[in-house]
């Protein structure tokens, strides 16, 4: 057999196999949120929440990114799994700079500061989201100690908001938190 004739006759078994591959490991798992780069209203039966990121310390990588995962309030855990898992996603120039803004319209229920975001926060929380309203989580920060900062007062935040996020409604409150006995854990997808 020829190389040419052999590397026709993997190429699509290659293809298939890599494929099933990124299917059976989770890769190709399904999010309920999306990204709002205007911000702008909730759909129906959702919320949109909004939260900022700040690098203030020196990351190691070129960019530090802040995820949160919906997460079951009376299991203790998040409700992702490889095939479906909501989360928001977001990330910033690791080097000190302002604060950047980020708006999801999401589906209501409770959200978690990842298990797969690293650092993690000292006291883990749980933010609220309701149905039908439009919250801020904070403004996660890394701090020049190698620490993440949730800081919430949206007063301060209001103004920096509405010039990144011009759509987001004017109405946006601070999102209620609930202490959590426990870190969330991330969760591992394998074939």
């Amino acid at each position: 057999m020829k190389f040419e004739e052999f590397r026709k006759g993997m190429m699509p078994r290659s293809a298939m196999a890599l494929a099933l591959t990124l299917v059976l490991s989770g890769c190709a798992s399904i999010n309920g949120v999306s990204l709002l780069p205007q911000g702008g209203e909730p759909r129906r039966g959702q919320a949109v929440l909004v939260y900022g990121i700040q690098a203030q310390g020196e990351w190691t990588a070129p960019r530090w990114g802040v995820s949160l995962d919906e997460y079951d309030i009376e299991k203790e855990r998040i409700t992702g799994n490889c095939w479906r898992f909501n989360r928001t996603t977001a990330d910033v120039a690791s080097v000190a700079s302002g604060v950047q803004y980020f708006a999801f319209n999401v589906p209501a229920g409770h959200y978690v500061f990842s298990g797969f975001n690293l650092p993690q926060v000292k006291a883990p929380l749980a933010f609220v989201v309701p149905q039908g309203r439009t919250v801020f989580a904070g403004t996660f920060v890394y701090t020049n100690e190698g620490q993440v900062e949730i800081r919430r007062d949206v007063e301060v935040a209001r103004q920096l908001i509405q010039e990144q996020l011009p759509g987001v409604s004017r109405e946006i409150e601070i999102a209620a938190t609930k202490s959590l006995s426990v870190a969330p854990r991330a969760f591992l997808c394998g074939p």
